[in-house]
Parts: structure tokens; sequence; C-alpha cells
């Protein structure tokens, strides 16, 4: 009896041995055989079905504003060649003239809304209006400065340089933006000098204006060539090709009288991207 139990035993230790064989041949040929080649619609299976491609591409900008020592150091070079402009500016600036002023954006210039940006991904959304409202509002506490921009903006206080703000915040939230800039320690002493969102919304050539007509503008500082002139508007007509022809006309102004900062978060730059009506398709 013994002996039968001991060959049935065997019996069964060979049946099992070989499916375990089999499933480790079949596995390894499986392991050889070539795998299947995504199609330019497919979806890769670990892509989270919910992100949309501007989120896709969020996800890197904000990694790289957030992380990486290259945009510090770009930011650092952008308020390094202000002051260096400033200080050549006011040697020339003379008496009787009108009070000298730097004229700057705000968001991605000044102030950094990465808190923002992470949010919109982690939640695998691309910018809403709404949301950004809500940020408006309620977000403050969360906006951080922008590498360089403290000791510039402290600079020109000490060189009696007035700092003038022109903004697309709304309008809505002016009791917000002065609250969260008092935390942040930068000086907006009457609202003459923080003008927010106009009329004309995203058009800041009349507050421009405005700030010309009260002040000798030494400088404009911005990450949006809008912040600078808008002839960088992009339109069917002037397309992509038609903002860099726009930039090489105008190139003396840069790093004269025009500072950038670097913003590969959103802008101008991105409409072609989002595939919504009121978007212009400039890629080829």
């Amino acid at each position: 009896m013994a002996k039968m139990r001991t060959v049935a035993v065997s019996t069964v230790g060979v049946f099992v041995g070989l499916l375990l064989g089999g499933a480790l041949v079949f596995g390894y040929f499986q392991w050889l055989a070539p795998q299947p080649v995504p199609t330019a619609t497919s979806t890769p299976p670990s892509t989270p079905m919910h992100l949309n491609p501007a989120t896709f591409r969020g996800l890197d900008a904000n990694l790289y504003t957030q992380t990486s020592a290259e945009y510090r150091a770009c930011c650092l070079q952008a308020y390094a060649l202000a002051r260096e402009r400033v200080k050549a500016k006011m040697a020339a600036h003379g008496a009787g003239a009108k009070p000298p002023a730097v004229v700057l954006d705000l968001d991605e210039t000044v102030i950094d809304n990465g808190a923002f940006q992470a949010r919109q991904i982690r939640n695998g959304q691309a910018y809403d209006t709404k949301q950004w409202d809500a940020w408006e509002e309620n977000d403050g506490d969360q906006v951080r400065l922008v590498p360089g921009a403290k000791e510039f903006l402290d600079e020109l206080k000490a060189a009696k340089v007035r700092a003038v703000y022109i903004t697309n915040r709304s309008e809505r939230f002016r009791k917000q933006a002065h609250t969260f800039l008092k935390r942040l320690d930068i000086d907006v002493p009457e609202d003459q000098y923080l003008p927010l969102e106009s009329p004309e919304k995203t058009d800041k050539t009349a507050r421009r204006a405005k700030a010309a007509e009260a002040f000798n503008v030494l400088l404009l500082v911005g990450d949006n060539l809008r912040d600078f002139d808008e002839a960088f508007k992009l339109n069917k007509e002037k397309g992509a090709d038609g903002r860099k022809a726009a930039v090489d006309e105008r190139r003396s102004r840069f790093g004269t009288d025009w500072i950038i900062l670097p913003n590969p978060l959103y802008g101008e730059w991105t409409k072609p991207l989002k595939n919504t009506p009121d978007d212009v398709e400039v890629l080829k």
C-alpha cells in the first residue's frame, strides 16, 4: 500500500512539474516574442485616461519651475540684468524729469503660482477660469515669490524707484491681492500702483500708457511678451512664426528696457495647443 502511495505521489509530482515547466517555457517565449507597437491613437496602459494633453504638458513644465536649478538661474539672471539696467538708467536720470518707475507683471514674474498648477495636475485638469478665480479668492497663502524678485524690489525701493504692478488678476479680488503681497513683504502703498484687470481684459496697453504719463518708466518686466506690447498677441494672420518675427523686429529692446522671465507653464505660446474653439491652429 505504501508503495502505491509513493507511486501516486510521484505521478502527481511529475504532473505538477510538467505544468510549472510548461508555464515557464510559455512565459519565456512570450517574453521573447515581439511586443505590439503602440499606434498614434493608442493609449499606453499606464496612462491615466482622465488626463488630457494639456495636463501632461503642465506636469513637465511645473516640475521644471519647481525643481530645476536651471529655472532658478534664469530668473536670477533676468533680475540681475534688470538691476544693472535700472542703475544705468538712473545714472542718466536728469533733474526735473518725472519720478522713475519699473512696470512689472505679477503672476510668474514676481509671484509663483506653482501650487495652483500642481493641484490642477493632481486632479487631471487643465486650466479652468472658475478654479483660477477660487485660487485668487481663497489661496493667497500658497503664493510664493519668483527667485530674485524680492531682492530686485528691495533695491528699487532703496533707490526710490517706484514699482508699478500691471496684472490681469481680477478686480474683484483686489483685497486678496493686497493681503498676499503684504505677507510677502511687497510694498504697494497706493492702489494706483496695482492696476488689475481692465475693460480690455488681457490688453495692458492703456494701463502701460497711464503709467508712462505719471512716471519715467525705466523698464518693463514680465513673463509674457504681451506684458510689453500687443504686437505679440497671437492671431490667425500672424501665427507662431509671426510672433517670432515680431521679436526679431524689436530685438534691441530685450535686455535694454524689456526684461523677460521664463514661463513654460502658460501664456500666449500655448494657445495653439489647447484645441478649443477660441484658439488658433498654427501647428504644422
